[in-house]
């Protein structure tokens, strides 16, 4: 009786905790399925590198005429909802139109890389991915060297 009982202990422990893994990751979203969805821009900010390159993180608010300025060579220019379909489609929406753009996660799903027309690429750090908020980066020499971040709220 006992050696059944540390049988069924050990053989019931295992069979649990794999069961209990399973359960935990099939709930567990990618990030190619968090991304998918509506996102709309809530901010622009701004931490300029020193002459050494360090980030200075007091990030400082963007202005639309600095947004401008600063998005005019990319793909997101005037953007205000990215909308991501599984299809590896983004349709970036604006006042005026839409644009459709091919997206991608690259290395560890940290590098968001947007193609448009088979031409144009460029390529965002994710920061951060989850249910409500979306954050990238992305380096800027325009106007003096620093990081952009771009922040997003899901609708």
């Amino acid at each position: 009786m006992k050696f059944l009982s540390h049988v069924l202990i050990a053989v019931l422990i295992p069979l649990l905790l794999l069961g209990s893994a399973f359960v935990l990751r099939s709930n567990h979203l990618s990030p190619e399925q968090m991304i998918m969805g509506n996102w709309k821009e809530v901010s622009w900010t701004y931490e300029k590198a020193d002459n050494k390159g360090s980030v200075n993180f007091n990030a400082e608010p963007i202005n639309d005429a600095m947004k401008h300025m600063i998005s005019q060579s990319k793909i997101i220019h005037e953007a205000e909802t990215w909308n991501f379909t599984p299809d590896s489609g983004l349709v970036l929406n604006t006042h005026h139109k839409n644009l459709n753009v091919d997206w991608a996660l690259m290395g560890s799903s940290n590098i968001l890389r947007l193609k448009y027309n088979d031409e144009f690429e460029e390529h965002y750090n994710l920061i951060e991915l989850n249910e409500k908020r979306m954050v990238l980066h992305f380096e800027n020499d325009r106007l003096t060297r620093g990081i952009v971040k771009i922040t997003f709220e899901k609708i």
